[in-house]
């Protein structure tokens, strides 16, 4: 009977969200996908992509066709993967979310590495990883001053495992029932944490990510690291794929599958 009723606040809750996503004009549940989030940073940042071949004779870029396959991909894991916290980075999946980065970049080097490359499905994963990565600026205190107030990249994620959150610690003030936890505190100013999505109570001391009440989220231009947030976002896309290019060394093969070359 308790598990019963546990799945059925999870239903309320969810179809809850699902009708936010609906009839609130202006969510914030992620980097919004236009000119100020997902798309831009997504197209800016692979438009800054160039490589050399290797005669030395051209200079690829992505396609259109392949920018647009890869923003696509970015954009529609806010639909497909809208419940999955790891996939955002929310609710401390820091460790999760960081693996994911990770399992990601190796599918990709596999799908380029095979005998037959397969470039759509590469640039299909591709997409979905940088949606987590750019999540992460957006959705953790990585850039909050008070707080962590890093100005440059977090060079583990998409390299490395991130370590999981301690237990216990102590992150946010509780502002009330309707004030949401969003003023870092204690663990929260010295520590890397994130907010957690949920649109019922959490501990009070945890950070809310805002929903209808405050959050920690940077999502929309209207908050105070907003920009910090989707600059970090925008480099650290880059690094990501340079990285994955770097990863298929000389093979030209594989370089032009994920670029879409086909002259």
């Amino acid at each position: 009977m308790i598990i019963l009723f546990q799945n059925h606040q999870r239903l309320i809750s969810r179809l809850t969200l699902l009708l936010l996503i609906v009839f609130i004009p202006d969510p914030t549940f992620a980097f919004k996908p236009d000119k100020t989030g997902h798309i831009v940073i997504t197209k800016v940042s692979l438009k800054k992509v160039v490589v050399i071949s290797p005669t030395g004779k051209q200079k690829w870029n992505f396609s259109e066709k392949a920018t647009d396959e890869i923003v696509e991909s970015n954009v529609n894991v806010d639909q497909s993967e809208f419940f999955d916290a790891s996939a955002h980075c929310d609710d401390e999946t820091l460790d999760t979310c960081s693996e994911r980065v990770l399992e990601k970049r190796k599918i990709v080097i596999a799908n380029l590495t095979s005998d037959t490359p397969d470039g759509p499905a590469a640039r299909s994963t591709l997409g979905q990883a940088l949606h987590t990565i750019q999540d992460f600026y957006a959705h953790s205190n990585w850039v909050h001053n008070p707080g962590l107030n890093e100005t440059s990249i977090n060079v583990t994620l998409g390299n490395d495992r991130i370590k999981k959150p301690t237990i216990g610690q102590v992150t946010c003030k509780n502002g009330g029932r309707f004030g949401g936890n969003h003023q870092l505190t204690k663990d929260g100013l010295t520590q890397l944490t994130s907010g957690y999505f949920k649109l019922g109570p959490i501990s009070p001391n945890k950070c809310h990510h805002g929903l209808l009440m405050n959050g920690i989220n940077q999502d929309s231009d209207d908050k105070p690291f907003y920009q910090t947030a989707r600059d970090l976002a925008e480099k650290a896309t880059y690094v990501y794929v340079q990285n994955i290019i770097r990863d298929l060394g000389s093979n030209e093969k594989a370089i032009r599958a994920l670029l879409d070359i086909t002259k």
